[in-house]
Parts: C-alpha cells; sequence; structure tokens
C-alpha cells in the first residue's frame, strides 16, 4: 500500500529564531544563565508562504505595540532589562533568516545593536556583528528580563506551537522505477514552481509504502518502508549520512535497505538549475511504532547540513492500518523474502527484473 502522495521538503530557505539566545556578545546586554535558548525552525518548501501568512498578524500586533515599547528603552530599562528586536536578515542568493538585534540605539527612523541569534541560513553575517535597519523593518520585539520572563514576543510565542503543514506535490508514481519515472516529472515540476528561491542547496521528497494487509504486516514485522529521493547541487552531500527521529533525548536511527546515487541529465535544466543535478535514491525501514509517534524525521546529510526536518511523523492512519497495529510485532524483524516481494511490488526500480 503506498500512501497517496510524495512529499517534497526544501530546506535552508527560512530559518525563524523564536526566543532570545542564552549569552551575549557584549557586557552591557543581560540575559538571565537560565533564560530559554533558541529554538531555530527551518521552514521546508511552500512552509515558507504559510509561516509568512501565519505570522502576519502577530507582526502587526507587534509594529502596534512597538511604539510604548519604544519610549521605555528611549526613557531607560531597569538593570538587567534587554530590548530584542526581531527582523530579517537577507543575502545574495535570495534567502532570508529572522533574527534577534539586542538594542542599543533608537535614532532618525533606525533602530542598532547587534545581532543577537545564531546564524544559520544566510551568508555575509554572524553573532556579535553590528548591525542598523529601518524601523519599518521591525518584526517584532521582546524586553526580556532577568527573572527569566518576557514582554512582547508576539511572533516569538506564535512560532513556538506553530506547526506548518507539509507541501504535497502531485499524485503518485506506482510500479515504476525511483529513476526515471514519474518521479522525474515531480521533480521538474516542483523545480519550477520554486525556480524563484533558486539556487536550493539541497531538496529532499520522501514516500511511504504501507503494507497492503494484516499477514504482510505481521511478515514485515510491523514495518512499512519509507523513500527518500535527495538532490543537491553539491555531490559531496549524497548520500544521505543517515535517516533518524529524535525521541525522548535519544536518537533512533533507520535501518538503510538499497540507495543508489546519479548524476542527472544536464538538459534537465529547471531540476538542475533549481535544485543541482546529483539526486539519491534510498529505502528504509520505518517501523510503524514510530510513524504513529509525534516526532520529527530529520536527516544528516554528508557535510554542510545536519538535522535538517523532513517531516511530523504522527499525523493519522487510515482505519486499515491502524486497525493492523493491533497485532504487536514479535521484534524478530522482517521477513527478508516479503520484504524483497514488498520492495519489488512498491519499488520495482531497485531491483532487476
Amino acid at each position: 500500500m503506498r500512501i497517496k502522495s510524495v512529499l517534497i521538503a526544501i530546506t535552508l530557505v527560512l530559518a525563524v529564531c523564536t526566543t532570545a539566545i542564552s549569552q551575549q556578545p557584549k557586557q552591557e546586554i543581560y540575559i538571565a544563565p537560565n533564560a530559554p535558548k533558541d529554538k531555530p525552525v527551518d521552514a521546508a518548501g511552500s512552509e515558507v508562504q504559510q509561516i509568512l501568512a501565519a505570522i502576519k498578524p502577530y507582526i502587526e500586533k507587534a509594529r502596534s505595540t512597538y511604539p510604548q515599547a519604544r519610549v521605555r528603552f528611549l526613557n531607560g530599562l531597569p538593570p538587567k532589562h534587554t530590548f530584542f528586536v526581531t527582523t530579517r536578515l537577507y543575502d545574495s542568493s535570495k534567502r532570508f533568516e529572522q533574527v534577534f538585534i539586542a538594542v542599543k540605539e533608537i535614532k532618525d527612523g533606525r533602530i542598532s545593536g547587534v545581532i543577537a541569534s545564531e546564524i544559520r541560513l544566510v551568508s555575509g553575517y554572524q553573532e556579535g556583528d553590528s548591525y542598523s535597519f529601518p524601523e519599518s523593518e521591525l518584526i517584532d520585539w521582546t524586553i526580556s528580563k532577568p527573572d527569566v520572563t518576557e514582554e512582547g514576543k508576539f511572533v516569538g510565542n506564535f512560532l513556538d506551537n506553530y506547526k506548518p503543514t507539509h507541501v504535497v506535490e502531485g499524485g503518485v508514481w506506482k510500479n515504476e522505477p525511483p529513476m526515471p519515472g514519474r518521479m522525474d516529472q515531480q521533480i521538474v515540476e516542483a523545480a519550477v514552481k520554486y525556480a524563484a528561491y533558486a539556487p536550493i542547496p539541497r531538496v529532499v521528497f520522501y514516500d511511504i509504502g504501507y503494507p497492503a494487509n494484516a499477514q504482510e504486516y505481521a511478515a514485515l514485522d510491523g514495518n512499512a518502508v519509507i523513500l527518500f529521493t535527495t538532490i543537491s547541487q553539491d555531490r559531496g552531500e549524497l548520500p544521505l549520512q543517515k535517516v533518524y527521529v529524535s525521541s525522548e533525548g535519544k536518537e533512533i536511527e533507520l535501518k538503510l535497505l538499497k540507495s543508489g546515487i546519479v548524476e542527472m541529465p544536464a538538459t534537465d535544466s529547471a531540476s538542475a538549475k533549481t535544485f543541482g543535478k546529483f539526486r539519491a535514491d534510498a529505502l528504509y525501514l520505518l517501523p510503524m511504532s514510530l510513524r504513529v509517534t509525534n516526532v520529527a524525521l530529520l536527516v544528516d546529510f554528508q557535510k554542510n547540513k545536519k538535522a535538517a526536518k523532513v517531516a511530523a511523523l504522527g499525523t493519522p492512519l487510515p482505519d486499515e492500518l491502524s486497525r493492523m497495529m493491533l497485532t504487536k510485532p514479535s521484534g524478530t524483524g522482517p521477513s527478508q523474502g516479503v520484504l524483497e516481494e514488498f520492495i519489488k511490488r512498491e519499488y520495482p526500480g531497485f531491483f532487476k527484473n
């Protein structure tokens, strides 16, 4: 049984910091030792637009209340209170990142201070750099207090609990090899759709194949199979170093079953221009117990990007799959013969029939 979607996750398009960092580069900027740390959020594909739309009313709230906060700052905040504002940094690759600025001065319509967030995405900036920008570019404001409480932070508080809906691209490819085949068309369509963000450093598509019935579920010992198709501008990033989830402070790594890496044709200009020409396809064993757990599915590339979030697991399953899961797996692992037949049916391109 194939999940009726192919999901695309474009990493490194948007990073959103949601709370103040624990230390600042200048002594006059005070952050309580037990203050919460940054919670960056990597948006995936069109999740960028989702996030921008979702935070719009909170930006408006922050901007409408900023004049009062500004007056308080100019009049002098109490000792060990720090005024932060949030804005966006842009680079030459059209990427942007929301960061905290620890405010030192507000004058002539401009806010000046130092970058108070770890830079994870955009180039040309680093934490501790001096930065000045027009007040009109303010996204949010926060007053951090020595007792760890905060005022303002309208956008940040919203993002602390926000979970974007993942983008589902087109239909499903069945009984066709992962390379080439209809997946190629999915990639081309996505490349055209996201061409405005090009060049995108890396992209991940995934597709989950589920057991067809209770007997197959038992033979697979409660496992599904997940396909990752990853494309990168940099060959050295592929294949994926590992695929895993993080649960209760522990990493649970998925078992790699089969993989392949190719250089896509130069004639595929749309895909190559947007995502790059290096592609890796890999199958992993996915325990159904993890599939129904509220955890993030993460991937590590060989270099440059670690812990890239591909999906949030735990979403509801169809009734027939939920009923299958009433049978407890034995823990002995899937039957190799059944597993191979399953892969031949769901992802035949990994076998020479």
